[in-house]
C-alpha cells in the first residue's frame, strides 16, 4: 500500500533537512576543555587538486576570493602564478602544504580562516596563536597578510567578506614580506623565506560563544603570502621561550668561538634568553664542546649537575644574556656539527635551540 505523507509533515521533514544541511555548511571546531590546543599543518591538501569546499576539505575551514560560495578554487602553486586568489602553497608534488593568498587589483580580496567554538561550559579568557608565515613569491612591494578574529554569541553567515567592523585586529599576527625584487617563486620552505609569529589574545569567550580567526590579502603586484604549522592554545597562556642574538641571525647561531690550539678557552660571546607565563625554571644546557654561563663567573658544561638554571619567577623571565664558549683542552678541529648547540627547556614550553660553531687551530 502506497503510504501518504500530509502537507504539515512534508513541511516539517524539508525545515528539518534544511537547517541540518545549514549546520553542516557552517560547522567549527568545537572546544570542549580548557587548556585544549588546536593544530594545523595543512598536509592534508592535495598536492595536485584545486577544489575546496568549506568545512570540509579541512573543518572549521572557510576560504574565499571576495565571495561565501560553498566551494572554491584553492590553487596549487610554489610562488610563480600572478592572478589573484587562495592558493595551497608547496613545492610541486610535496605534501608539505600551506594555505594563503595573491591579490589584484582585478581578482577579489582573498581571505581564509578557521571558526572555532567554545563548548567548555565555561568562558575563555586567554588564546595563543602561533604559526609559521611563508613567503611564496616575491614582487617590489612590501605588503603582509593581515590577521583579524572575531566573537559572537550567535552563528553568522558571512565570515569572510561581511562585518569588518566587528573584527579586532591584532598586529603581531600580520605576516609582512620578508624579501622584495624581481617578481618571481621563491622556496617559501626555505629557511630565509620563513618566520615564526605568536601573540596571546586576552579575550573574553563566553560558553557557547565562537571564535573566528582569519587573514586577509589585499594590494595590487602582490607577493604570495601563506600561513602554515598553526597552533591555537585555548585557556592559560602557553608557556614560550625565546632566544636571539645581536646582529639578528635565522637560525639563531653563535659563531667564532675560536682559539689556537693549547689557547683554550675561547674568548666568550653571548646570547638573549627570554620567556613569558613559564611555571618551572629555564634549563640551559650545551653541547660536549661548549661551556655556558649566566654572569662569566661560573660556567657550566654538557654533565654538570644541576645544569645551569634560570629562575621563572613570577611567570616571565626578562632579557638575559647568557655566555658561551668553546671549552679548553680539545684538538685541533671544527665544532660546528649539528650537534654543537645549547639548548634551553622549561616545563611545558616548546624547547629552542642555539647552533654554535668554533674552532681549534
Amino acid at each position: 500500500m502506497k503510504k501518504l505523507y500530509s502537507p504539515f509533515f512534508l513541511r516539517t521533514a524539508f525545515v528539518v533537512l534544511f537547517m541540518l544541511s545549514f549546520v553542516r555548511g557552517w560547522g567549527q571546531v568545537s572546544i570542549t576543555t580548557s587548556p585544549q590546543t588546536y593544530t594545523q599543518n595543512f598536509n592534508t591538501l592535495s598536492p595536485t587538486g584545486t577544489n575546496f569546499t568549506n568545512n570540509s576539505t579541512l573543518t572549521g575551514w572557510y576560504v574565499s576570493p571576495g565571495t561565501t560560495a560553498s566551494a572554491v578554487t584553492l590553487q596549487n602553486d610554489a610562488g610563480g602564478a600572478n592572478s589573484g586568489g587562495v592558493y595551497n602553497y608547496g613545492n610541486a608534488s610535496s605534501t608539505d602544504r600551506s594555505i594563503g593568498g595573491l591579490s589584484s587589483g582585478s581578482a577579489a580580496t582573498p581571505q581564509f580562516g578557521v571558526r572555532f567554538k567554545n563548548n567548555t561550559g565555561t568562558a575563555i579568557t586567554s588564546v595563543t596563536i602561533s604559526y609559521t608565515g611563508e613567503q611564496w613569491r616575491q614582487t617590489n612591494q612590501i605588503q603582509s597578510l593581515v590577521f583579524d578574529y572575531r566573537i559572537s554569541n550567535t552563528p553568522y553567515s558571512n565570515y569572510l567578506t561581511g562585518g569588518a567592523a566587528l573584527f579586532v585586529a591584532n598586529t603581531e599576527l600580520d605576516f609582512t614580506v620578508l624579501k622584495t625584487g624581481v617578481a618571481g617563486a621563491i622556496d617559501g620552505n626555505a629557511t630565509s623565506n620563513r618566520t615564526a609569529k605568536s601573540a596571546t589574545l586576552s579575550v573574553n569567550i563566553p560558553a557557547g560563544s565562537e571564535l573566528f580567526i582569519r587573514w586577509t590579502k589585499s594590494g595590487s603586484t602582490s607577493p604570495g603570502l601563506s600561513v602554515d604549522d598553526l597552533t591555537v592554545n585555548f585557556g592559560p597562556a602557553a608557556p614560550t621561550l625565546t632566544v636571539s642574538t645581536s646582529p639578528t641571525t635565522n637560525p639563531v647561531q653563535v659563531a667564532g668561538l675560536d682559539y689556537i690550539f693549547g689557547a683554550g678557552p675561547s674568548t666568550a660571546k653571548t646570547f638573549t634568553a627570554s620567556g613569558s607565563n613559564l611555571s618551572a625554571d629555564v634549563i640551559i644546557t650545551p653541547s660536549a664542546n661548549y661551556e655556558v654561563s649566566n654572569g662569566g663567573t661560573t660556567w657550566f658544561n654538557s654533565t654538570s649537575s644541576p645544569a645551569l638554571s634560570l629562575s621563572f619567577g613570577t611567570g616571565t623571565l626578562n632579557n638575559t644574556s647568557i655566555s658561551v664558549r668553546l671549552k679548553a683542552g680539545l684538538a685541533v678541529g671544527n665544532y660546528n656539527t649539528t650537534s654543537d648547540k645549547i639548548t634551553l627547556t622549561s616545563t611545558g614550553a616548546t624547547s629552542k635551540e642555539i647552533a654554535l660553531s668554533g674552532e681549534v687551530t
